[in-house]
């Protein structure tokens, strides 16, 4: 039976190996929850705190448990997924495409 949940139909971020097509899935799915603008969001402009903060879930449910800790600290979604530590993690190598 297949889920009614979108989260459970996207692969997990585990590492390097999945990361490309994990991010053309995330990038998706916040577009289609009308979140995307938390991520590409210029930093002069003010955000949606409580659509940042349901992007940045959104997010941390997508990652293996493994690679919290490259995006505990993350006060934002778009630090969660742009910060420079982390493009050089083994999670993480490249930025989001715009």
């Amino acid at each position: 039976m297949a889920s009614s949940n979108p989260l459970a139909l996207i692969e997990k971020l585990t590492g390097r190996e999945n990361y490309n097509t994990w991010r053309f899935a995330v990038k998706t799915y916040l577009q289609h929850e009308e979140l995307w603008e938390c991520i590409e969001n210029p930093k002069d402009e003010p955000i949606d705190k409580k659509k940042d903060m349901k992007a940045k879930s959104k997010i941390i449910l997508l990652v293996d448990s493994i690679n919290y800790v490259h995006i505990q600290e993350a006060e934002t979604a778009k630090v969660g997924t742009t910060s420079p530590a982390l493009s050089t993690t083994r999670a993480y190598t490249q930025s989001w495409p715009t």
